[in-house]
């Protein structure tokens, strides 16, 4: 596997991460391995939105407590 691939494949879920944010406005809330999915053409695409969340302005609240608990970041897992 070479790095210009592994750069592609970032490029292209930050791509989809950003049209997911400012142009749909949803939060997937569960990105991992198991939710990117590769064609034979090495396009990958973000599946599975089950529990993401549509928002509509800046101050709409997120619940925070759903997803997969071993990709939360490390401050989502403190408990108090």
């Amino acid at each position: 596997m070479s790095m210009e691939l592994v750069w592609e494949w970032a490029r292209q879920l930050i791509s989809a991460i950003y049209t997911c944010h400012q142009e749909a406005k949803v939060i997937h809330k569960d990105i991992k391995p198991e939710n990117i999915m590769l064609n034979e053409q090495n396009s990958l695409t973000l599946v599975d939105f089950g529990i993401s969340k549509c928002f509509t302005g800046e101050d709409d609240k997120i619940n925070a407590n759903s997803g997969s608990v071993k990709y939360f970041a490390p401050e989502m897992l403190r408990t108090g």
